[in-house]
């Protein structure tokens, strides 16, 4: 019986599930079906709209219709602009001027006595705003539903932009409840329903088709006015064949399930009375462990009268085979009882035996502990002997040491003295050629000059020379630093100095191509044999004709940069040092434009190379430049506060390279 409850559970499971599959998939169907529905309204819609809209769009901007404002021609306006009437079902065309007059009026005779909007100059204002078209829905008092498209009057030569004022305004009016339904029933075939109704009637509507009939799909859409707020609804109702098709499947499905239902009963019971009963006495009797409860079925021909007697048969041999059983197992036990005598036995004598082997090891351990211990003796008398003789060797090198470091501290403390006379002598020397090159305000409107050392004195120069003519200012560095730098640095503007005054006279202006080429020739003449040429000097001239306003630049190596108004301009020089110039080269020169709010900037590459920062990396040339924008705000005294702050916040008060950087104003 339990039997036949679950496969009748089972089979009502199969049959809810195959049903709510179906409906599932009826509903995905119903929806796919309402989704195109209203992708097809809301193409009617937009497709018939855009045609209206282009129409208007095109008509009011006719160069014709624009003159018709000042000059009217009835018979042109009649043909040209009254095909509108027919061709699109207007109910009413209308030409206004800007104060809201209507001009040219035509209707269809279906409308003749049809209240339409009346346009104040104000309405259009506040419809077109800053374009010159717009549309929008409108109810009036019985319930008509209106669609206005409304143009500015402009000339064609304005049709794209449409910014032209316009004279005039062009309106179409289409009543949406005829020109729509008339499309929508040639596109849907199976509609039954479709009107225009008002806002607070939509939900009546949809509640009293769901009553008369399941099998409707509704589709509805909402129509707003000018400013976005619902005033009507379309709506349509048409026929779900899927939805009826599956509803007429129920009561067929449901009377299959019960003839099923009927036939699995029948079965379950044909198989209680000639498989199961039987089934059950063989169960039984294997249970009770009695063959007199298959004996009735032995004279049985069915399959189940032969398996009695084979059962029979088998209660009889497991007879037989429980008394040899018995018999065994008494012969087991006594077998069982001897190996466990003999096993103890082994072990006992597995004991003794382990018990001795543990004795030789232990006296095997001892012999070799002895060995290892003669043997650490020996090694240490050894190593305390050889200590011994290395102290009395190590004791004599320290004395000869002692004498050494103190000949050689000696020696040190002269260097030192010798060394600091020559810092002092190269700082002394510099410091007196720069005070003579030193800027001033009668050179400059404004000016500022930053040198930070690597070490006790730079190896990095500025010169400035100041005459009625020009003014010539110099910036430049070489390879060495501290006294060696500085030595070259002096060396470098003396002979600088030394070039203007024996070659060039105060009345001309000395071009900055011709002084490096003098000043290169002098110091490799001077510094032929030296190291002057390996470290190599770098160097940058700028010349300013005052009476000619003219500005003249060359450099090795080096750059100026020129902020104006916040923009960076950087000139470059030739890329090659005084010291290592190829034979016969001669540098060039740059004219630069110059303005009175310009400010410039000459430097050594300490600038731009000094390591430091968060990360450990170089200033670099972009966000050198950058910086200099910046600052070009400020006064030339404060960037220099600004420059020196950000020099020794960077080098983390170790600087890795000299620098010097000069601005000023002309």
């Amino acid at each position: 019986m339990s039997i036949a409850i679950s496969g009748i559970i089972l089979l009502a499971i199969i049959l809810v599930s195959y049903f709510i599959f179906q409906k599932q998939n009826n509903d995905k169907l119903y929806a796919k079906e309402l989704e195109q529905r209203d992708n097809l309204i809301n193409r009617i819609l937009r497709s018939k709209q855009d045609v209206n809209r282009k129409v208007v769009l095109e008509n009011s901007a006719w160069d014709e219709l624009k003159s018709y404002m000042t000059e009217p021609d009835e018979d042109w306006i009649d043909e040209e602009i009254g095909y509108m009437l027919e061709s699109y079902h207007a109910a009413c065309l209308q030409v206004i001027d800007p104060s809201g007059k209507v001009r040219y009026e035509r209707r269809d005779p279906f409308f003749e006595f049809t209240q339409f909007i009346s346009f104040k100059s104000s309405d259009f204002e506040s419809l077109f705003r800053d374009t010159c078209y717009n549309e929008f829905y409108y109810l009036d008092d019985e319930d008509n539903l209106f669609h206005y498209y409304c143009g500015g009057i402009v000339s064609s030569a304005d049709i794209i932009t449409r910014k032209e004022k316009e004279v005039g305004y062009l309106v179409m009016i289409n009543q949406v409840s005829d020109s729509i339904l008339v499309d929508y029933s040639k596109s849907l075939g199976n509609i039954k329903v479709g009107k225009v109704v008002e806002l607070t009637a939509i939900e009546d509507i949809l509640t009293q088709n769901s009553r008369k009939n399941q099998n409707l799909i509704i589709t509805y859409k909402a129509l707003n006015n000018v400013y976005g707020n619902p005033v009507s609804y379309i709506y349509f109702v048409s026929d779900n064949e899927i939805k009826r098709l599956f509803e007429n499947f129920v009561p067929v499905f449901i009377g299959v399930s019960g003839l099923c239902i009927f036939l699995f009963l029948v079965i379950i019971l044909y198989v209680k009375i000639r498989v199961t009963g039987p089934l059950k006495k063989l169960g039984l009797a294997f249970q009770e462990q009695d063959s007199e409860i298959v004996k009735p079925m032995l004279k049985n021909r069915t399959e189940f009268g032969l398996l009695s007697n084979q059962i029979d048969t088998f209660f009889t041999q497991k007879k037989e085979l429980q008394t040899l059983n018995k018999l065994l197992e008494q012969q087991h036990t006594e077998v069982q009882q001897k190996n466990e005598e003999l096993q103890r036995q082994q072990a006992e004598v597995a004991i003794q035996i382990e018990n001795v082997n543990v004795l030789n090891m232990q006296l095997s351990d001892r012999n070799k502990e002895m060995e290892m211990k003669n043997t650490k003796i020996l090694v240490q008398k050894s190593q305390i002997e050889e200590q011994a003789t290395a102290l009395k060797l190590h004791k004599n090198q320290l004395e000869d040491l002692y004498h050494k470091m103190m000949t050689n501290n000696k020696q040190l403390q002269t260097a030192n003295q010798l060394l600091s006379e020559s810092v002092e002598f190269a700082t002394s020397l510099k410091k007196t050629l720069i005070i003579s090159a030193m800027p001033t305000k009668t050179v400059f409107s404004d000016f500022f000059y930053l040198t930070l050392a690597k070490q006790h004195v730079s190896g990095d120069l500025y010169y400035v020379k100041h005459t009625e003519n020009y003014v010539l200012v110099a910036v430049g560095d070489t390879n060495a630093h501290g006294a060696a730098g500085a030595i070259i640095s002096s060396l470098v503007m003396y002979t600088l100095d030394k070039t203007i005054l024996n070659y060039f006279d105060e009345e001309s202006i000395p071009m900055p191509h011709k002084v490096l080429n003098r000043l290169a020739s002098s110091i490799e003449s001077i510094a032929k044999d030296s190291k002057i040429s390996e470290d190599g000097i770098y160097l940058s001239i700028f010349v300013y004709s005052i009476k000619g306003g003219s500005a003249y630049f060359a450099s090795a190596h080096r750059s100026v940069v020129i902020v104006r108004k916040g923009d960076t301009n950087e000139f470059f020089g030739d890329s090659v040092s005084i010291g290592h110039l190829p034979e016969r080269f001669r540098f060039s020169c740059q004219e630069i434009a110059l303005r009175p709010e310009d400010k410039l900037y000459m430097y050594t590459d300490g600038c731009t190379g000094l390591i430091g920062g968060p990360n450990n990396h170089k200033v670099m040339a972009v966000n050198f430049k950058k910086m200099l924008a910046k600052n070009s705000l400020f006064s030339m005294s404060e960037q220099r506060k600004q420059l020196k702050t950000f020099f020794e916040d960077w080098a983390h008060g170790e600087f890795s390279d000299d620098i010097t950087i000069l601005g000023f104003t002309l």
